[in-house]
């Protein structure tokens, strides 16, 4: 039997199967990434903190572990609802709200903006704009603003050979692509 599902991060189901087949990084390498941000941005606490797509929360909760004062937004219901009960069983204070970055309404709040491997790649260029303004509005004069990438990228000069995979995964059959097309590289499951 097969199952289509309509890919968009605001769908439980897609969000489920995601966390399911793709999986998150564990504590261990989030404190490592935490580490180099912070000697990469040179950040101390208790500096105010926006988690940007934060999905389980595993970077909010390593910066409130390390004493920062965290906000952490997404669109994903489910991650936010883990990451919730994460820093409850911890006993962190982490700001949690289901919201898109094009909703931030806080202007010169944030001394550090965290987008890790956000979507970018998935936007148009109009879907930009409104998701940059008001990220943009809520950092602090001289605050930093990290990004990472996830999601469809441009890749000079790369064959545009399609590539097949099928895995298999707890009981499930998974059939993986990755071609570019038009200069951007492209990964589906």
């Amino acid at each position: 039997k097969r199952r289509t599902i309509t890919w968009t991060w605001e769908n439980a189901e897609a969000q489920e199967l995601f966390v399911e087949l793709i999986k998150f990084p564990d504590e261990r390498q989030s404190a490592h990434e935490v580490d180099q941000m912070e000697t990469l941005l040179d950040l101390r606490p208790p500096l105010r903190v926006l988690d940007l797509g934060c999905g389980k929360g595993r970077h909010a909760l390593e910066l409130a572990r390390r004493g920062y004062q965290v906000t952490a937004i997404d669109v994903a219901a489910i991650y936010l609802d883990h990451a919730r009960r994460r820093a409850l069983e911890q006993q962190l204070a982490i700001e949690f709200r289901l919201q898109r970055g094009a909703e931030l309404e806080e202007n010169g709040v944030y001394a550090c903006i965290l987008a890790y491997n956000h979507t970018l790649g998935f936007m148009s260029a109009e879907e930009l704009a409104r998701h940059f303004r008001p990220i943009w509005s809520a950092l602090k004069p001289g605050g930093k603003f990290l990004l990472t990438l996830a999601g469809p990228k441009i890749v000079p000069d790369v064959s545009p050979e399609k590539v097949r995979n099928w895995t298999e995964q707890g009981g499930r059959y998974v059939l993986s692509e990755k071609y570019v097309e038009n200069g951007y590289q492209y990964e589906r499951g």
